[in-house]
């Protein structure tokens, strides 16, 4: 992060020029405010602040992530709050725009009680997104999922909902809005979806 804001990505160059370009077009269609689930250090967080939203809300399971966050926005006076959060344990803060990284292959089964629902981990995130719900979808081909082995490690594995697989995520993809774009690059798929207004009212939103 440069002294003027300007955040320079020096690796997965490809990805986050992708993100960027995303940001800077939601925000130039009037949203504002944007939820980073899982941040990690903050990179998506600090690319919307530049891209001009108003409010940032930082949240991760790991807690030193989540102070370096915290003390770059203090530093530098932007408009980023981190806080702690587990995936799946409370409501996630509401903005105009939700962004989930790479996470998905961890909550399916293996760090959240979601029992293998896509569905279920979509309404959940995509609540609360007014407008937008931004997110990366690992492929069952991913070599760190490969590596890792998450899903063979699924803590219920007889009781997944689904199977892990690109189509049933696209399918439960379709229950909380309309896909917008989406941008592919090996294997990881970055979703814009359009959150449906009648869906999220079914949820409990207004």
């Amino acid at each position: 992060l440069l002294p003027d804001g300007h955040v320079e990505v020096l690796r997965g160059g490809s990805k986050y020029n992708e993100i960027r370009t995303m940001l800077v077009d939601l925000h130039a269609e009037g949203s504002n405010t944007l939820t980073d689930v899982g941040c990690n250090t903050g990179l998506v967080s600090f690319l919307a602040h530049h891209a001009g939203f108003l409010r940032v809300s930082a949240l991760d399971h790991d807690r030193e992530a989540v102070a370096v966050v915290r003390a770059v926005a203090e530093t530098r006076q932007l408009a980023i709050g981190a806080e702690y959060f587990t995936f799946g344990q409370r409501a996630i803060p509401e903005a105009d725009v939700v962004f989930c990284g790479a996470l998905i292959h961890w909550v399916f089964c293996l760090t959240a009680d979601f029992q293998g629902n896509f569905t279920r981990i979509l309404q959940y995130v995509a609540v609360a997104a007014k407008k937008y719900l931004i997110i990366e979808w690992v492929a069952p081909e991913d070599a760190a999922l490969r590596e890792f082995h998450h899903v063979e490690k699924c803590h219920n594995k007889g009781a997944l909902h689904d199977t892990y697989s690109t189509a049933a995520f696209i399918a439960a993809l379709h229950t909380v809005g309309t896909i917008a774009q989406s941008r592919t690059i090996g294997a990881r798929t970055l979703f814009v979806v359009r959150t449906a207004a009648k869906v999220l009212e079914s949820l409990g939103t207004s």
